[in-house]
C-alpha cells in the first residue's frame, strides 16, 4: 500500500512539473511571438518612412530639373514668360500629381527681376523651388 501511495505520490508531481514547463513553454512562446510582431511592425514603418523620404528627394531633384529647364528656355528666349509643364512621358500634364512632373512658372516681377517658380511631384510628395534672376543674366 506504501508502495502504490508512494508511485501515486511520484505520478503526480510528474504530472505538476509537465505542467508547469508547459506553462513556462506557452508563456515564452507568447512572449518570442510578440517580439516577432513588434520587429515586422518596425519595418513595415521603416519601409513606408524611407519610401516617403526617397518620393520628397525625388520631388526635390524635379523641382530643380524645372528650374534648369526654365533657364535653358530664357537662354534660348529671354522674353518667354508662362508655364511649363513636364511629366515623366515628356508631354505636356493635365493633372501635376502624376508619379514623376514638374510645374514652371515664369514671371517678371514688379522689380524687374525674372522669377522661376518650380514645383515637383513625386508620388504623392511635393517640393517647391523659386529662383529669382536680374533681367540682365
Amino acid at each position: 500500500m506504501k508502495q502504490k501511495l508512494h508511485n501515486q505520490n511520484v505520478t503526480y508531481a510528474a504530472q505538476q512539473r509537465r505542467g508547469t514547463v508547459m506553462i513556462v513553454c506557452v508563456f515564452v512562446e507568447v512572449i518570442v511571438t510578440m517580439m516577432v510582431l513588434n520587429v515586422l511592425d518596425s519595418l513595415r514603418v521603416q519601409s513606408s518612412t524611407m519610401h516617403s523620404v526617397e518620393s520628397h528627394q525625388q520631388a526635390i531633384y524635379l523641382a530643380e530639373s524645372g528650374v534648369r529647364h526654365a533657364q535653358v528656355i530664357l537662354q534660348k528666349d529671354p522674353a518667354f514668360r508662362g508655364l511649363i509643364e513636364w511629366d515623366d512621358n515628356g508631354t505636356r500634364l493635365k493633372t501635376p500629381d502624376v508619379s514623376r512632373s514638374y510645374v514652371v512658372r515664369i514671371v517678371t516681377e514688379s522689380t524687374g527681376t525674372i522669377s522661376i517658380a518650380s514645383e515637383g511631384f513625386h508620388n504623392g510628395a511635393r517640393c517647391s523651388q523659386v529662383v529669382t534672376v536680374s533681367n540682365g543674366s
